[in-house]
Parts: structure tokens; sequence; C-alpha cells
């Protein structure tokens, strides 16, 4: 990428990071603290919905479409998108439909079983908009990628400040699912008119070959996924939706630090990828994920100083509704949780490249273990959100040690 489009794409990229950012603690102000607290918890479940429908398409896209577009094999690419999108979209409408039905049926109150039953179209949203996003990336795109995510953020802060007040939750929900869609319409249809690409061009042995490659990895992120959720879940049971609303308003630290991270792993993670299909030199893919891994946790550790002396003053001044010592607290606990954090995104790549997703498929599962049994010792004592933020610390740190310890114990050169 030339220098200037390197430093366009750097802007966009980081003007979208912060707008998620501002995003959330926009919402969490607006919405206060129990309507906060269900948007979270229709967050934290249309997840499931989204890997459900997606089979590992959207990680297949990733990994097959950065392979194809180190190869040259362009056509190819498109290919492995499109085909995902259909089926991908066909599958995440039928289980959307199914599990709507089945909130109605299981919860009595109306007004949970609305909010939670909007995570379907939430979830088919954004697997559209997560199918394109993984193209563009794949494709190297990042310029174009970039732009998108900025007005994705941008669009979503405007339609849920326009509904927050009058509609809370629902509202928000609502309008970001409008958004998915609408940019993953237009963007499509720019695609087909600009490049000629034909919307009927669609394999379905191509995507089964890519559901039989990413579903291992989807499964992965689906544990860690869960493992990520079921602190909110808890919470939500044990203490309530304030309660949930606090915690998620300490998460947003960790997600300021996991869009910083993406950042880099958004550049970096498919030209590894393209590197490797081609050089096959899994120790130069070590060195390199190294090195950024230092400089990151480095950097995080050195501000955390700064942090813990700015974060009171910005809680007591601008959300006066969440400002606890112990939400104070809780958000330190989850800043350290990002330093321990960032090896283990860097490293996915390596694994990804050397073709070992069902090991990073057995690291969250042993992560989830272990988060439930911590997370449940917080539930069963009815323990405060410190407590579920200091368990989902150690959960970092437990990933942490598994990777540390495969990677003394496995040469990183031996054959695939």
């Amino acid at each position: 990428m030339p220098p200037l489009r390197r430093l366009i794409y750097t802007f966009l990229y980081i003007a979208s990071a912060i707008l998620g950012v501002i995003k959330f603690s926009l919402f969490a102000k607006l919405l206060g603290t129990e309507q906060f607290g269900l948007y979270s918890l229709v967050l934290s479940i249309y997840v499931f919905i989204v890997y459900a429908g997606g089979m590992g398409l959207n990680e297949s896209i990733i990994k097959l479409g950065s392979y194809a577009y180190g190869r040259g094999e362009f056509e190819q690419l498109y290919t492995i998108y499109s085909s995902s999108a259909l089926f991908g979209g066909i599958i995440t409408v039928f289980i959307g439909a199914a599990f709507s039905l089945s909130i109605f049926l299981a919860i009595d109150n109306t007004e949970l079983a609305s909010a939670l039953a909007l995570s379907s179209l939430l979830a088919f949203a954004a697997l559209q908009f997560n199918f394109f996003d993984a193209y563009l990336r794949a494709s190297q795109k990042l310029l174009t990628y970039a732009f998108i995510l900025v007005a994705k953020a941008s669009l979503v802060i405007l339609g849920g400040m326009s509904v927050a007040k009058a509609y809370g939750a629902y509202g928000v929900i609502v309008a970001e699912s409008a958004v998915f869609l609408s940019i993953s319409i237009i963007s499509q249809y720019f695609f087909y008119s600009r490049y000629g690409i034909r919307a009927s061009r669609f394999s379905w042995t191509l995507a089964k070959e890519a559901i039989r490659n990413g579903f291992p990895l989807m499964s992965s992120y689906l544990i860690r996924t869960v493992s990520l959720s079921l602190d909110k879940w808890l919470i939500a049971s044990s203490l309530g939706l304030v309660a949930l609303g606090k915690y998620s308003f300490a998460m947003i630290v960790y997600l300021a630090a996991t869009l910083a991270l993406g950042f880099l792993g958004t550049i970096l993670g498919p030209k590894w990828l393209a590197s490797f299909a081609v050089d096959r030199n899994a120790l130069q893919l070590l060195r390199s994920t190294t090195k950024i891994i230092i400089i990151i946790s480095g950097s995080l550790a050195l501000l955390l100083p700064l942090t813990y002396i700015i974060t009171p003053l910005l809680i007591e001044n601008f959300f006066p509704a969440f400002n606890e010592i112990e939400v104070f607290h809780s958000i330190i606990v989850i800043y350290i949780s990002a330093i321990f954090l960032t090896p283990s995104i860097f490293l996915e790549w390596l694994y990804i490249a050397k073709s070992r997703e069902k090991f990073i498929f057995r690291i969250y599962l042993y992560n989830f273990i272990f988060s439930v049994i911590v997370l449940t010792i917080c539930w069963g004592f009815s323990l405060s959100i410190i407590y579920y933020a200091l368990s989902f610390l150690a959960s970092r740190v437990f990933t942490l040690i598994i990777y540390i310890s495969d990677l003394r114990a496995y040469p990183i050169t031996k054959p695939i």
C-alpha cells in the first residue's frame, strides 16, 4: 500500500475504533444502567446466532480467501465470499426464526422476550456485514474496509442517538440492525457494478469446502464467546440488569483494547497468511508476531498508571450514573486483562497459518471450563462485579499460559 493510502487507512481505522468506543459510552449515558444492561445482554446473545448461521464461513473467507489472493486467484476469492453470503444467510434466517419462537414460548416477560428476539434480526444483518468485511480484508482492500467501518460506526451512533431516549434498548438494536443491512446491500451493489461481479456466481462445492476449513476455527471462537458472555448471563441472573449495565460499562475499556489490536491484526493477519502460503516459513511468522506482541503489550503496560489517574475523573464528570469505586476498580482489572490478551490474539494467526485450528479449539475449550469454574463460584456466593472482573483477568492469563506451554513443547518448524 502506498504511503498516502496507508496514512488515510490508518486515520480511518483509528477513527472507526474511537467511534466504536464512543458508541458504547454514549449508549451507556443515554440508556442508563438498566436499559444499557438489557442492550448488553442482547449483544451477548446475538453473536451465537451469527456463529451458528455462519458455520465457519466467515473464518474461511479470511483464510482461504487470503490464500487465493496470495496466489493471484481473485475470481476464486470472490466465489468463496458470494457462496458464503448466500448459504450463511439462508441458514441464519431459519436459526433466527427458531430462536425467536423459542424465546417467546420460554419467557413470560414480554418486554425481555421482545428484546431478546431482536437478536435474530441483528444476527442476520451483522452476518452479512461480516462476510463482506472478511472479503475486503482477504482481498486487502483495506482503504475501502476502513471507510466502511467509519460509515457503519457513525451511522449506528446517529441512529442510536435518535431513538435511545424514546425507545430505549429496543430502538438502538433495530437502528443498529438497519445500519448493518443498509451498508451491506449498498456496498455489494457497488462492487457488482464497479468490478463487474455477477451476483449469480455461487458454488455449493466451494461452500462445503469453506465450512470444512472454517468450522474448527469457528468452534474455537464460539467457545471463546461463550466464555466471554457467561459472566454477563450470570450477573444478569444473580445481580440484575443494573449490575450488568455497570459491568458492561467497565468492559468498554476491553472493547477499546480489542479494537486497537484489531487495527494491526487487520493489516498484518491476511498479509501473514498470504506470505506463509508462498514461503511456508513458520519461524519467520513467529518472529513477526512476537515483535508485535512485545510492542503492544509493553505500550499498554506503560499506559496503566495514566489510565488509573484519568479514569475516575472521566467517570465523575461524564458518567455520574456509573460513579462507584467498584466500577472504577473493575475498569482497571479489565485493562490489565487486555495486556494479557494481546499475545493470544496475534499468536492465533500463527496457528491458523499452520492449520492448527483444532488446537485453538482446545485452548478455548480449556478456557471455557476454567471460566465456568471461577464464574460459578462468583454466582454461587452472589459476589459483586469486581470478582467477575478478576475472573475475567484470570481466564486471560490462563489462555496465555497454554499458548506459551505449547510453543515450548511443539517445534514451530515441524511440517504440517
